[in-house]
């Protein structure tokens, strides 16, 4: 609980390295919101990477999981 954080996979499939705009939702046992976050992350072409997003906050305790949005969207 000192470094609270969940690890996301993002390939990129296109040609050409990727600013991807990952969002995250966590949610208790609920599954009621407690935090959204969006990060921008690059990613080479034709690659795949592990990506650690924080999730460190006042409800920390409470996150049950976490939901990925299934496409993200290029920022650039």
């Amino acid at each position: 609980m000192e470094d609270p954080y969940a690890t996301v996979d993002i390939r990129n499939p296109n040609a050409h390295e990727a600013v991807l705009e990952v969002k995250i939702h966590f949610v208790d046992a609920y599954g009621s919101p407690l935090l959204d976050t969006s990060n921008q992350v690059v990613v080479a072409a034709k690659d795949e990477l592990a990506y650690r997003v924080p999730a460190k906050f006042q409800y920390t305790d409470r996150i049950a999981h976490c939901e990925v949005e299934p496409v993200v969207r290029a920022v650039r």
